[in-house]
């Protein structure tokens, strides 16, 4: 008989690992991954280990230098000066290409699905903030926004945002006590304004929601162990 479980493989697993070791705090800026301590902690070769690394640069989590090796990146003012410059842009665009498909393929079965799991993902953040969990918080939160950016059915814009994914949760993770009713309530006026097939209510809003955490994340990122 199949298993029904899906096969990850060691170095998705290796990633996984050291992602949530940066996330959480317990590697910090300019410390390097120990090729050894990894894989012995996670009883793998190093192969699977250095597979992982190129996909954490991608994504924004670590640099690889000559004769360094690999050492965890910091987040500089400039770094998230830039991240909100991109931020904008490109989710007021998945908002509004997202109210638009509604607006258009109302009945359609995956745009009905992709609503559901955005008011899912609203639920379990309100349950997170009223538990005080700012991780699965946080990770709602990433999800909500990825959710549009899937709804938005631009396979372009999609990957664009894949690259950005990274930076995008770590800083989640670093300002997730920013005022999450306001934030809360915003992704909530965000889901109205998509589900009832506004567009250009729905772009309006994400930029202004995006907007309004630059100046305040960027002051709590600079107290952070991230920030040099």
């Amino acid at each position: 008989m199949t298993s029904s479980v899906a096969y990850q493989p060691l170095s998705d697993h290796v990633y996984e690992h050291i992602r949530e070791l940066i996330l959480s705090g317990a590697l910090a800026a300019g410390d390097r991954i120990k090729e050894r301590e990894i894989s012995d902690e996670l009883q793998v070769s190093r192969v699977p280990v250095r597979e992982a690394l190129p996909l954490l640069e991608s994504r924004g989590y670590i640099q690889i230098l000559p004769r360094r090796g690999a050492i965890v990146k910091a987040l500089t003012a400039q770094d998230i000066d830039d991240l909100f410059d991109v931020r904008e842009s490109l989710e007021a665009l998945a908002a509004r290409s997202a109210a638009r498909r509604v607006a258009e393929s109302p009945e359609n079965l995956a745009v009905a699905a992709a609503l559901e799991r955005m008011n899912e993902l609203l639920r379990n953040a309100r349950e997170a903030m009223d538990a005080l969990d700012d991780t699965t918080l946080a990770r709602a939160n990433l999800a909500f926004h990825a959710e549009i950016i899937s709804l938005a059915g631009n396979d372009l814009l999609a990957r664009i945002f894949e690259n950005i994914l990274g930076r995008v949760e770590w800083l989640f993770r670093m300002t997730s006590d920013r005022d999450m009713p306001a934030q809360c309530a915003e992704h909530e006026g965000l889901y109205r304004a998509i589900s009832a097939g506004q567009p250009d209510v729905a772009a309006s809003l994400a930029f202004a929601h995006v907007a309004s955490g630059r100046a305040d994340s960027t002051r709590k990122a600079a107290s952070t162990h991230v920030v040099i």
